[in-house]
């Protein structure tokens, strides 16, 4: 089964300048939508970095997880219209963690299915307005990254 990975928008204008823009398919869920934005720009992100290994894994290359993150957030940002330094924080700042303990715990899930990082995720949002949507939020993500 052929799955859509990526798809290429182009706008032509009258003067015959183009502008094209690459757009990564991240689906999510509707219950995903309903979250904050922080955690949604989280989710994303880290649902990316699973798409990206995915790909590296069927093609037998190697995982470098510190460019995985960078090219994640790029692509968020892309199709967020954000700029990369907004995910970023919503990945770092917000869940109290710096940038190598963030990545650390990235790493940690995809090597070795350490649940810290969805625990740090979880406990970034507790007390917050839309708690119970960002939670469902990150319990769908992880449903849907171990199957």
């Amino acid at each position: 089964m052929r799955e859509v990975i990526s798809e290429i928008h182009i706008k032509v204008y009258s003067d015959g300048s183009f502008e094209a823009k690459k757009i990564f398919r991240t689906e999510l869920p509707d219950l995903i939508r309903n979250s904050s934005r922080r955690t949604t720009q989280a989710v994303s992100t880290i649902l990316q970095m699973h798409n990206l290994k995915k790909r590296l894994e069927e093609t037998n290359q190697e995982i470098d997880y510190n460019r995985l993150y960078n090219q994640a957030l790029s692509l968020v940002a892309q199709n967020l219209n954000l700029q990369i330094s907004t995910v970023r924080d919503k990945l770092e700042r917000k869940m109290g963690e710096t940038a190598e303990e963030v990545q650390d715990l990235i790493k940690a899930y995809f090597t070795n299915n350490d649940m810290r990082l969805k625990n740090v995720m979880i406990d970034s949002v507790r007390g917050t307005r839309k708690e119970l949507e960002d939670i469902a939020a990150i319990e769908e993500l992880f449903r849907m990254m171990s199957s």
